[in-house]
């Protein structure tokens, strides 16, 4: 992986998130996530894919529905992932901040970043109101994201970030 010209491989995984989006209808490929994990791949990132929307078809939701927020936590968390960015959509929010709040309660030290069109529109609320959430990308993410997570990684100043 080349960054700035050198070789340089990152140590910490990144676990990318599509939540439950629609329960009967078939969501399609999730290219942001896709596109998102390509550029931070290139960066040298270790990634981790979790397509929950696409997962609703299998036997991974063969259980109360109550429990849905928790198992996916869980799920997260076994990855071993520094850090999950969750793509939250209008439609989704209140599941993206359950699962957040999850997560921390479980493991403070993982690191919740939150993209997406909600997450776009109402950034202020979102970053006041929800304690688990770390930092919210704004707009389109591939640029930022990558940014942000270098700049964590080298213990540099997030006010060198545009987009968070």
């Amino acid at each position: 992986m080349l960054n700035k010209g050198v070789f340089m491989l990152r140590a910490n995984k990144v676990c990318l998130v599509r939540p439950f989006i629609s329960k009967n209808e078939e969501s399609g490929i999730p290219l942001n996530i896709l596109i998102l994990a390509s550029c931070l791949e290139n960066e040298g990132y270790n990634i981790v894919i979790k397509d929950y929307d696409y997962l609703k078809n299998t036997n991974f939701f063969n259980f109360n529905l109550e429990d849905y927020n928790f198992k996916i936590a869980m799920d997260i968390l076994k990855t071993q992932c520094k850090y999950i960015l969750i793509t939250a959509m209008c439609s989704n929010f209140s599941q993206v901040m359950s699962i957040a709040s999850l997560i921390k309660k479980y493991d403070m030290s993982r690191k919740i970043i939150i993209g997406g069109p909600h997450s776009t529109m109402c950034y202020e609320e979102v970053i006041k109101e929800y304690s688990s959430i770390d930092f919210i990308i704004i707009g389109e993410g591939e640029i930022t994201t990558k940014e942000l997570l270098n700049c964590l990684e080298d213990n540099g100043d997030l006010r060198s970030v545009d987009g968070i």
